[in-house]
């Protein structure tokens, strides 16, 4: 098999990685789709030029580098996705290219009577790599745990990455040369830098990222879900207590009826406490965990007057990206949280609905200077001290990239409301 066609093979293996790996654990739709557009222009403009071809490839990495860096707070998960990918291909290819020369021969792979083993071969190990590396993604919550990064680590992301690119150019190089050691030799370097550095990323979000906070959250979550079990158990059995109720007002023996109907509330209240149950109605467990955390923020804060929560019991699967869409709740609760106002009346109001065909997110504070609708849109615009302002600017970006979301702002001479309306 000449070099053009192991090129080839090697830019479906890169498809693979995208749509398997990186396709809505790290990317949405929209942007795993340009991506995989961009690698067919590779495959297609390999036939005219491997020289042209490799230059799009190189542009390929950039912008998914990018891309990816877009969906999350930190190029962390950019090195990641890369170095993951990286990883996975030079397994396949030493294993696959590398060392069956060594044990069949130089020549294994230039007739045609070998390729049908080869890429079966290759394509199964492909495959086998990729639920491996799937499974230590889901065990470990990486998604999630990236979600929580909120430093950049620009340098390090950038340096190894680079560090890798730069084997594989020299990988090809070999590759083109049918220079057989030094092509084992750099896949060999290769798939070291990669592991080290895909493990040392994944140490590293897991520590960063298991603080009390995300201990107390994760417990908090599994509480007030046992919570809610015990309470709908409570209202199933409501209707024998009423029953109990009435003997006492049959008896006309009040003072019993208001003791019974006294204990029932505290009971009740012993459950579950009322400012999370409707938390419970959200069935998605990283809204829960948002919403939760912004509660237990506001609870820290003595300046918040009233919180309003009423979030309906939702049937429906969610039609957006779960990161896409954490990103847009938050952005829209930190500008309520940062809305507060010291020695002062804050409201807040947050609503989760169905109506007709679309779900809406509205989150509702009151303001204490009046705000420009023209302007809160322009990024670095704010009228916060300290603060980038760039929260509905980016909100703006992420609902650019859906048709299906809308969002929609009103402003009255004392509140802000802002609400995300989702079709599904």
């Amino acid at each position: 098999m000449d070099y053009p066609n192991l090129f080839r093979l090697m830019i479906v293996s890169h498809l693979w990685l995208l749509l398997q790996c990186d396709h809505e654990r790290l990317l949405p739709k929209k942007k795993t789709a340009i991506l995989a557009v961009m690698l067919a222009v590779v495959f297609l403009t390999s036939f005219i030029s491997i020289f042209l071809s490799l230059l799009v490839l190189y542009l390929y990495f950039i912008l998914k580098f990018y891309l990816i860096r877009t969906s999350f707070n930190t190029w962390l998960v950019s090195a990641y996705s890369s170095l993951r990918s990286g990883l996975i291909y030079s397994i396949v290819w030493l294993v696959t290219y590398s060392i069956s020369r060594i044990f069949f021969g130089s020549n294994i792979h230039d007739g045609d009577t070998h390729w049908p083993i080869f890429i079966p071969l290759h394509l199964v190990l492909l495959v086998l790599l990729t639920l491996i590396s799937n499974k230590v993604h889901k065990k470990y919550q990486l998604t999630q745990r990236f979600i929580a990064i909120k430093k950049k680590y620009l340098q390090y992301s950038i340096i190894s990455s680079v560090a890798y690119v730069t084997l594989f150019a020299i990988n090809q190089y070999y590759i083109y040369r049918m220079t057989f050691s030094a092509i084992v030799l750099s896949f060999a370097l290769m798939i070291v830098t990669a592991l080290l550095l895909t493990a040392f990323t994944i140490v590293f979000t897991t520590f960063s990222t298991n603080d009390p906070k995300s201990d107390y959250l994760d417990s908090s979550i599994v509480s007030i879900n046992k919570s809610y079990s015990e309470l709908q158990n409570f209202r199933h059995d409501y209707k024998n207590i009423l029953i109990s109720l009435s003997q006492y007002l049959e008896n006309d023996d009040l003072e019993s009826a208001k003791d019974y109907l006294a204990k029932i509330v505290v009971y009740s209240n012993k459950i579950i406490d009322s400012k999370y149950y409707s938390v419970m109605n959200l069935n998605n467990y990283p809204l829960q965990a948002l919403i939760i955390s912004f509660i237990n923020r506001l609870e820290l804060v003595k300046e918040v007057s009233e919180l309003n929560l009423k979030i309906e019991k939702i049937n429906q699967e969610f039609t957006v990206e779960v990161i896409d869409l954490v990103r847009c709740l938050s952005i829209l609760l930190d500008n309520a949280y940062e809305a507060i106002q010291p020695n002062g009346y804050t409201a807040i109001w947050l609503k989760i609905f169905r109506s007709k065909n679309v779900i809406v997110f509205e989150v509702k504070n009151t303001i204490h200077e009046k705000v420009s609708l023209e302007k809160i849109f322009r990024k670095n615009f704010t009228t916060k001290i300290n603060h980038s302002g760039r929260g509905l600017y980016s909100l703006n970006h992420i609902i650019a990239d859906y048709t299906n979301l809308d969002f929609k702002i009103e402003i009255s001479a004392d509140t802000f409301s802002a609400k995300i309306i989702m079709s599904v």
